[in-house]
C-alpha cells in the first residue's frame, strides 16, 4: 500500500513538471508570437520604406530627365549664341581689324608726300620741295600745310568752313591758296568712321549687357579649357 502511494506521489510530481513545462511551453509560445508580430511590423515598415525609396528614385529620375534637357538646351543656346558670335561679332571684329590696318597704313603714308607741281615723293614735314623749290609749307613752318587749288578749280569749292559759312578768309570764295582748308568729303568719311567705330563699340557693350549670362557661360568654359589644358 505504501509503494503504490509512493508511486502516485511520484505521478503527480511528474504530472506537475509537465505542466510547469507546458506553462513554459506556453510562454515561449507567447514569446515567439510576440517575436512574430514585430517582425510583420518591420516587414510593413520595410515594404513602406521600399515604396518610398521606389517614389524617391522616380522624382529622381524625372529630374535627371530634366536635367538632361535643360543640358541639352543650355547646349543648343551655345551652339546658337555661337553662330551668331560667327555671323556678327567676328565679321565685326575682322572689319575693325582691316580698317586699323588701312588706317595704320594711311598714317604712314602720310609721312611720305607728294609734291604738287613736279610730283616727286618729299617728305612730309618739307617746307619746300628739294626737287623744284615749290613751297609746301606756310611760313616756313613745318606744322602749317599749305594747300594749292589743281587746275581751275578754287579750294572754296570742297571747303567745309565754306559750306558752313564759317570762313573768313579774305581770298574767299577764290582761294587758291590757304592753310586751313578742309575737304568736305574726308570730313564726312572721318565722321562716318568715328560714328561707326562709336556705334560698334556701343553695340558690342549693349550686347554683353544683354547677353551677361553667355558672356559669363564662355568664361567659364574658356577657364576649364584652361585649366584642363594645364593639367594635361
Amino acid at each position: 500500500m505504501d509503494e503504490c502511494l509512493e508511486l502516485v506521489d511520484e505521478c503527480l510530481e511528474l504530472v506537475n513538471e509537465c505542466l510547469e513545462l507546458a506553462d513554459e511551453c506556453l510562454e515561449l509560445a507567447d514569446e515567439c508570437l510576440e517575436l512574430a508580430d514585430e517582425c510583420l511590423e518591420l516587414a510593413d515598415e520595410c515594404l513602406e520604406l521600399a515604396d518610398e525609396c521606389l517614389e524617391l528614385a522616380d522624382e529622381c529620375l524625372e529630374l535627371a530627365d530634366e536635367c538632361l534637357g535643360f543640358v541639352n538646351e543650355c547646349l543648343n543656346f551655345i551652339n546658337e549664341s555661337l553662330k551668331l558670335v560667327d555671323e556678327y561679332f567676328v565679321p565685326n571684329l575682322v572689319s575693325q581689324w582691316l580698317k586699323s590696318r588701312c588706317l595704320h597704313m594711311k598714317a604712314q603714308a602720310v609721312d611720305t608726300a607728294t609734291c604738287p607741281r613736279c610730283h616727286q615723293p618729299v617728305n612730309s614735314q618739307a617746307v619746300t620741295c628739294p626737287h623744284c623749290g615749290n613751297q609746301l609749307k606756310a611760313y616756313g613752318h613745318p606744322g602749317i600745310p599749305l594747300h594749292r587749288a589743281t587746275g581751275k578749280e578754287y579750294l572754296c569749292d570742297s571747303c567745309t568752313y565754306h559750306a558752313d559759312d564759317t570762313c573768313n578768309f579774305p581770298q574767299r570764295p577764290f582761294a587758291k591758296e590757304c592753310i586751313l582748308y578742309e575737304n568736305i568729303e574726308e570730313s564726312k568719311q572721318e565722321l562716318q568712321q568715328q560714328r561707326y567705330a562709336n556705334s560698334f563699340g556701343a553695340t558690342v557693350r549693349s550686347w554683353m549687357r544683354r547677353n551677361q549670362a553667355l558672356v559669363l557661360l564662355l568664361v567659364l568654359l574658356f577657364v576649364c579649357l584652361m585649366i584642363a589644358l594645364s593639367t594635361t
